[in-house]
């Protein structure tokens, strides 16, 4: 698989959608995210979104339903403004700024955003040939709010995605599609969870899915954001009707609360 219609294909080919509305865009759950938050219903993914809860200051001017402005328009000191002020916004500063600082110093910061800008946005290409690749928790908020249709990739939105992976390909009757689903999982990772909250799939279905944890190997965390990003837009397409920047972003929320702990979610889930 190497293009978002090749991903498209596969999950039409084994029917994917059948299960996503039996058994994931309506189930309900209930989960306690603390003292703070407390506990909260979901009834389906729609709800999940609409729940969407992420504690910033009002301080902030990014937000998760604004992408910022035309990349190639912004000017090299505004661009590294945004880069810090989100980086603050998802807590997230520790060597990210300077990381940005540095490459901003050498005028190197537009044209390595710009470069990533278009890999993100091909929608026929999972080869990685970028120079220089820089991924984090912080770089992976920066790609979403700056290019169109990329995902926050982080611990709980991967611990969804992989959840309704590892259900579905559990539902799987034949070889062969268990191993088409494949082409699809080995390319993305799974995070370590947070201590007391279950993000990360067990090692037996990461053995079978083909999935990886998340190292510091850059290249695979590149393609893992971006096949990520793909299976989020197919979803809009079947959650909403269509894709849109804006639905796009309901999915990406929907994730992010239902992917905080998937023990709450599904005891009997393959996750630890």
């Amino acid at each position: 698989m190497n293009s978002y219609n090749e991903l498209a294909q596969i999950l039409d080919r084994l029917s994917f959608s059948d299960f996503y509305f039996n058994q994931i865009s309506n189930a309900y759950c209930q989960v306690d995210f603390g003292k703070r938050k407390g506990k909260i219903d979901f009834t389906s993914i729609k709800s999940a979104a609409e729940q969407y809860t992420y504690e910033s200051s009002g301080k902030y001017s990014v937000s998760i339903d604004r992408q910022l402005g035309t990349l190639e328009e912004t000017q090299n000191a505004e661009l590294i403004l945004q880069c810090v002020e989100v980086f603050d916004w998802g807590g997230v500063q520790a060597s990210n700024i300077i990381d940005a600082i540095n490459l901003h110093r050498k005028n190197e910061l537009k044209p390595y955003l710009a470069e990533c800008k278009v890999w993100f946005e091909n929608d026929d290409d999972l080869i990685v040939a970028l120079d220089k690749l820089s991924w984090s928790s912080g770089w992976t908020k920066v790609f979403s709010f700056m290019f169109e249709l990329t995902t926050i990739y982080d611990s709980r939105v991967a611990a969804y995605i992989n959840y309704i992976f590892a259900s579905f390909f559990d539902s799987l009757q034949g070889l062969e599609q268990k191993s088409e689903l494949t082409m699809i999982t080995k390319h993305l990772v799974s995070f370590k969870g947070s201590g007391t909250r279950v993000r990360c799939l067990n090692s037996e279905l990461r053995g079978m899915l083909g999935v990886k944890m998340k190292s510091s190997d850059d290249k695979r965390n590149f393609k893992a954001n971006k096949v990520a990003s793909w299976f989020l837009r197919y979803l809009s397409k079947l959650e909403y009707g269509e894709v849109t920047q804006a639905n796009f972003r309901k999915m990406d929320k929907a994730m992010f609360m239902l992917g905080f702990d998937i023990k709450q979610i599904d005891l009997r889930a393959p996750f630890e």
